[in-house]
């Protein structure tokens, strides 16, 4: 049974001549621990994609699924409730809390979520430790270099234990090889049993994946 499901979604946004339909009657699953990449033309409506199956923006038509459960019509408040507690983000620029360290923006969701902050901390800081930046922990964020703050931004992303990762060209603003070694983390992570739906233009990213969607005429077709 796939973890999340969407059946016949539909987006659109208001311009000048009217309604520009960017997704429409679109289908898509992901099972349990597989890794999924949507691939595409720069704004086919990729992002608008991740965000309407990640809650952060909704879909005029269809229904999302997680875990056999509808999601798409949660009220606003247990839908911000499922993205902390079953989703984990991350996105191209890492958009990190600047008045906090590395380990506090790594356990922000659960700090938010009520989590003591011994143990949100703890948390966070095993995927610290796993990311190479154990010692940065207690670093404010101004001070970290462009890839360890996107290191810092999987962590956030990994440490609630999400059912599914959502990640929007997460190695587009990096260095070849950080981007080389977080996708080789990505990797490990799938193994280990963690979903991800990455939308990417790295084609190195996109052959790690267990099927490669392309996002294309408003939906998706098997690469």
């Amino acid at each position: 049974m796939p973890v999340l499901e969407a059946v016949g979604l539909k987006k659109s946004y208001a311009v000048a001549t009217g309604r520009l339909v960017v997704l429409e009657g679109l289908d898509f699953s992901v099972e349990p621990g597989e890794m999924v990449a949507v691939v595409g033309a720069s704004g086919v409506g990729k992002t608008t994609l991740l965000n309407l199956l990640g809650l952060m923006d909704q879909s005029e038509e269809g229904e999302i699924f997680l875990d056999n459960e509808s999601i798409g019509k949660f009220s606003p408040h247990k839908q911000a409730e499922t993205r902390n507690r079953k989703f984990g983000f991350i996105f191209q620029f890492h958009h990190l809390l600047a008045d906090f360290t590395a380990g506090e923006n790594a356990a922000f969701p659960l700090l938010m979520r009520g989590e003591p902050k011994a143990s949100a901390l703890a948390a966070a800081a095993r995927y610290l430790e796993r990311l190479g930046l154990s010692k940065k922990a207690d670093e404010p964020v101004y001070n970290l270099s462009g890839g360890e703050a996107q290191r810092v931004a999987v962590a956030r992303a990994l440490a609630g234990d999400p059912r599914v990762v959502f990640a929007d060209e997460p190695t587009g603003n990096l260095d070849v090889a950080t981007a080389g070694e977080l996708h080789g983390l990505f990797s490990e992570l799938k193994r280990e049993g963690q979903t991800f739906v990455v939308a990417t233009h790295n084609p190195g990213l996109a052959r790690r994946a267990d099927r490669v969607l392309e996002l294309k005429d408003r939906k998706l077709v098997l690469v």
